[in-house]
């Protein structure tokens, strides 16, 4: 438990209809004892309660609402009040300014959630998963980041754990007791069977972090192509605004503009890069040097090639750059040209999309490939109930690794005691993930990248 009492607000910055204040820590009941009228000698915990909220010369600031959860039974694992008041931001600032007064300290971002990580009320995964919760763009990130707070994840990698520590004691008993007829030595195929079956789990573990990664991330898709092909137009057609500047200057987009959209519960990113051409400014080269870059990270890319052109040679040359990417193809401008006399059609890798961005045709076909490709990018469903982020997936493959190392050790006959530094650095590694053995700097880290109030 903490010696301090700390206090944030909850809800979001600026103006709403309630806003709520939370404090946390041994000190809530006499806090709020001075600041609010009335107040119960013995309040009931998590029964909501009415009542005025003072400043210290007793004039009334606000009618509130707060309710008392009494250590453990809380989200921190201490005694927390929770206030909420009219949702004024000066309002909640002079409640959190009183509590300060009074002896409160202002929490730092995370704190709520590290006390209830430090009290033993949520492992380490579930206090991430507050984290990715609070941030969530997306259907899919929140799905993902509820499926972590459930817990399933941190019981299964305790219960690995636990198996773990039964393999060190039986081997650790087996050099004690080596006559023994259940000793390691007779008993290598058994030993090598149960390990592998801890393999195999967190192996499977490991395959749900490509289909985590994409849900968090957002799938990127870049609109890319010649100048003056018409790239900023679909970019204003999708989002139905306009998001970049539209010329007919050759050249107009210089820098890379991005936008978001939700598709399918995924968020997608697109971006709107510079036209690809041979110039001498030197503005417009570093717009096309950012525009390969930013193809070169790209989940999909959508190239449009001119129906006017004569010839699509120049077209041919840069999409052979990035063969290796899934290509959207979309001819525009088809309001100018009947797509039946556009001779280099089968020129173009695979058939094309027509569409007019400026008469808003063909969009529609566009936006369903778009669809198509997100379903199937993040279509990789672990099954697991959860998908492992990257710190995970680093403690899983560093202990995959240990027990790789471990089951060599065996097979080779060497001493039981190799084999047992190997195992101890595979259990080591996985109880990281729950936080059983979290170094200082990493859960700063973690903890350092929430809100204040969480």
């Amino acid at each position: 438990m903490y010696k301090d009492t700390i206090v944030a607000r909850t809800t979001a910055e600026g103006q709403g209809a309630v806003g709520m204040v939370r404090l946390s820590g041994d000190q809530c009941l006499r806090i709020i004892a001075k600041l609010i009228n009335p107040v119960k000698t013995e309040l009931v915990p998590r029964r909501l309660y009415l009542g005025k909220i003072y400043d210290l010369k007793n004039n009334v600031i606000d009618e509130i609402t707060y309710i008392f959860c009494q250590s453990p039974s809380s989200f921190t694992g201490e005694d927390t009040v929770e206030i909420f008041s009219h949702g004024s931001p000066v309002i909640i600032n002079m409640i959190i300014d009183l509590c300060l007064s009074l002896g409160a300290r202002m929490a730092l971002p995370g704190e709520f959630t590290k006390r209830a990580f430090m009290n033993g009320k949520i492992d380490l995964t579930q206090a991430e998963s507050v984290a990715e919760l609070v941030s969530a763009q997306a259907e899919e990130e929140v799905k993902i980041a509820a499926q972590m707070l459930g817990g399933s994840f941190g019981r299964k990698i305790k219960s690995i754990r636990e198996e773990l520590l039964l393999i060190i004691g039986w081997v650790e008993a087996s050099i004690d007791f080596p006559e023994e007829d259940d000793a390691t030595t007779f008993n290598r195929d058994n030993l090598l069977g149960r390990i592998k079956n801890i393999m195999d789990t967190i192996t499977l573990m490991i395959s749900s972090y490509t289909e985590g990664q994409r849900i968090r991330n957002g799938v990127h898709i870049t609109i890319a192509g010649l100048t003056n092909v018409g790239k900023s137009s679909l970019m204003n057609v999708l989002f139905d605004k306009e998001k970049s500047i539209v010329t007919p200057i050759h050249g107009t987009t210089r820098d890379v503009i991005e936008g978001t959209l939700t598709i399918s519960g995924i968020r997608v990113v697109f971006r709107d890069t510079a036209g690809i051409r041979k110039t001498d400014c030197a503005i417009e080269k570093e717009g096309i040097k950012r525009t390969k870059k930013v193809l070169s990270q790209t989940d999909l890319l959508i190239y449009l090639i001119d129906a006017e052109k004569k010839s699509v040679q120049e077209d041919l040359f840069f999409i052979n750059e990035f063969k290796d990417k899934k290509i959207i193809y979309a001819v525009n401008k088809i309001d100018c040209v009947n797509k039946e006399n556009i001779r280099w059609i089968n020129k173009i890798p695979q058939y094309p999309c027509f569409i007019s961005a400026l008469k808003h045709e063909g969009i529609k076909e566009i936006k369903i490939q778009v669809e198509n490709f997100i379903k199937k990018f993040t279509s990789q469903k672990s099954n697991l109930g959860y998908t492992v982020n990257q710190r995970h997936y680093n403690c899983l493959k560093d202990g995959l690794e240990f027990l790789r190392k471990a089951c060599a050790e065996i097979k080779q006959n060497v001493s039981e005691e190799l084999f047992l530094e190997y195992m101890y650095d595979a259990k080591n590694r996985l109880s990281e993930i729950i936080g059983e053995i979290s170094p200082e700097d990493i859960l700063n880290s973690i903890f350092s990248n929430f809100c204040i109030g969480k």
